[in-house]
């Protein structure tokens, strides 16, 4: 199962959201405050010290943007074509 974590706003982690309810996937929304946001930096589970992270089978993606990539692909949002790809 994969797990978005993410504060309870839209801001950085909506079009994951969006991507990820579009998506084939089993996913989780994770909500955290700021509490338990300082907890998960201080144990070393966030990659880059900051939130969004996307927990899944593989390991810990890290930045909206990859993930909103990987959710993208899973969801057929993002063309093979490279041009098309990236307009």
């Amino acid at each position: 199962m994969n797990r978005l974590v993410y504060f309870p706003v839209p801001g950085r982690a909506e079009a994951s959201r969006v991507a990820l309810a579009l998506s084939n996937l089993e996913w989780e929304d994770i909500e955290v405050d700021g509490a338990k946001y300082t907890e998960m930096k201080n144990k070393g589970e966030l990659p880059w010290k900051m939130l969004p992270v996307l927990q899944t089978a593989n390991g810990t993606l890290a930045e909206s943007s990859a993930i909103l990539r990987f959710a993208g692909m899973h969801a057929g949002l993002v063309s093979l074509d490279a041009y098309q790809a990236a307009k």
